[in-house]
């Protein structure tokens, strides 16, 4: 394998220290082998740090490209952005696909990436890569692109049949049909303080679709803001009703009960009565210990 030049291998650093120069977000770690040759390089930018923090919940991982004169395998972090258009988080080249090399790569990721962690990471069938993610990420739920399920449904089961490739309506839509459902269906069981439920998504769209018939009609605005302000009024008034009503209950509970602090009385007026002389408690007598404690030790 050839190895990179010398030349080659300092531009290159060079390149990710005067971007770092200029961008003071930017992030870029370089591994060396024995021999002082880059064996695995690291970088990001302060708007892939951006992509990441707004849509970084999913991370597609993939290490398919070795088309470069060093045969250093390219392995892009990419993500779905809010138009389902692709966009970059960050990119390494790597020397190899052994699972150090992936440990290597994940760990500094996520020191590049402010420790979040990905709720989801799509890649291929390596073995490597599934190990790494396990050991550095075993919270994330680590998926198989859908060509390779549609290929080994293919090669495995379907060939039996003669079907040599199975039509996008019968994976892709059902699957999306079936993401989305449970997706909802998860989401009705949150607690209502929770950022979404589907009751804020519904109030949501009914408010949107209502404000989109209204803006074109200078009496329909009118009405809208108005009704805004005595809404927010009232909602206003319910709330601090129900505060008003909390803290209530709270006193309530603090309240000690006179009943029993009037039987206590009683108890201590009837002691009083059959004897004068109130016995006082003392504390038990303090023994000086000098040395260890003789203590005989137990076992656990």
């Amino acid at each position: 394998m050839e190895q990179i030049e010398a030349r080659d291998a300092q531009t290159l650093v060079n390149i990710l220290t005067q971007e770092q120069s200029k961008d003071p977000n930017f992030f870029f770690r370089v591994k060396f082998d024995n021999e002082g040759r880059i064996y695995n390089i690291f970088w990001r930018d302060s708007m892939m740090l951006e992509y990441y923090r707004i849509y970084g919940d999913v991370l597609v991982f993939d290490t398919t490209y070795r088309a470069n004169r060093y045969n250093l395998i390219c392995s892009p972090f990419v993500g779905i952005n809010n138009h389902w258009k692709n966009c970059m988080f960050a990119c390494a080249f790597i020397r190899d696909e052994k699972t150090e090399s992936f440990v290597w790569l994940l760990e500094i990721l996520l020191k590049a990436m402010e420790d979040k962690t990905p709720t989801t990471i799509f890649s291929d069938q390596d073995q490597a890569m599934s190990n790494a993610i396990k050991h550095v990420l075993p919270n994330t739920r680590h998926r198989l692109y859908i060509w390779y399920l549609e290929q080994n449904a293919i090669t495995r089961i379907l060939h039996l049949h003669s079907v040599t490739r199975i039509p996008e309506k019968y994976v892709t839509k059902r699957w999306t049909k079936f993401a989305k459902s449970e997706a909802w269906n998860r989401l009705k069981n949150q607690d209502p303080t929770q950022p979404y439920i589907p009751w804020r998504q519904i109030i949501m769209r009914k408010y949107y679709n209502l404000i989109l018939k209204s803006q074109e009609n200078k009496e329909t605005r009118a009405f809208m803001e108005e009704s805004f302000k005595n809404s927010l009024k009232m909602v206003e008034e319910l709330l601090a009703t129900a505060a008003l009503r909390e803290e209530g209950v709270e006193a309530a509970s603090d309240i000690p009960d006179v009943a029993e602090s009037t039987q206590s009385n009683n108890d201590v007026s009837s002691s009083s009565s059959i004897s004068t002389s109130v016995s006082t408690i003392l504390d038990p007598k303090r023994v000086v210990i000098k040395g260890r404690s003789k203590r005989a030790k137990t076992g656990l």
